[in-house]
């Protein structure tokens, strides 16, 4: 079986010089302040084995890669991942970042809470059987929005997306705002409760 390992959270951030990064696409980070989320992605892997129908095939991908008696697909856009056959699968998906929220309108220096990264979903078996899967691939949030939710419909898998950050400071008053909830919660501003995963 094929290990996935976490590098690089993909999430948004601010340089000295202010100088915004948004989530990266592909890695489902959080948006930084003022910036929007990165997308999710699915990641399949299987192996036709005896326990599987002899024409048991998936297709669709936006990428294929063979390693070793595996296959694996990558769906980076939304499809429809397609079954011949049956047999079993493992799954990687990750849902949409959260978008950072929304930074002060004049001061530069007040951003934005950081949205909360997507939500990961790993099985390492799941069957499937001939058919058309449809695919959705959980968009990074906008500024102030929840990120998307990453699904194969049919199949029962769900990734969840990212909670937004919380906007900066009321411009009369000062008043932070809280994150928003979701797969990871999003980052407040001015003490304002952190969203709730």
């Amino acid at each position: 079986s094929w290990k996935a390992y976490g590098g690089n959270g993909g999430g948004g951030y601010a340089e000295t010089n202010g100088k915004l990064h948004a989530g990266v696409d592909g890695l489902g980070g959080g948006g930084g302040g003022g910036t929007k989320g990165g997308s999710g992605i699915v990641i399949i892997s299987f192996v036709a084995k005896a326990s599987a129908s002899p024409d048991f095939d998936i297709s669709g991908a936006d990428e294929v890669y063979k390693v070793g008696k595996e296959r694996v697909l990558i769906f980076r856009q939304p499809g429809t991942m397609k079954v011949t056959g049956h047999g079993l699968m493992e799954v990687l998906a990750v849902g949409g970042g959260g978008g950072g929220g929304a930074n002060h309108a004049t001061k530069g220096d007040y951003g934005g809470g950081g949205g909360g990264g997507g939500g990961v979903f790993h099985m390492n078996s799941i069957a499937v059987s001939a058919g058309d899967y449809p695919v959705v691939i959980g968009e990074g949030g906008a500024i102030g929005a929840n990120g998307g939710h990453t699904k194969i419909e049919g199949a029962g898998v769900v990734a969840y997306g990212g909670g937004a950050g919380g906007a900066c400071c009321d411009s009369s008053t000062n008043v932070g705002n809280p994150g928003a909830d979701g797969a990871s919660g999003g980052g407040s501003t001015s003490g304002k409760a952190a969203g709730k995963a």
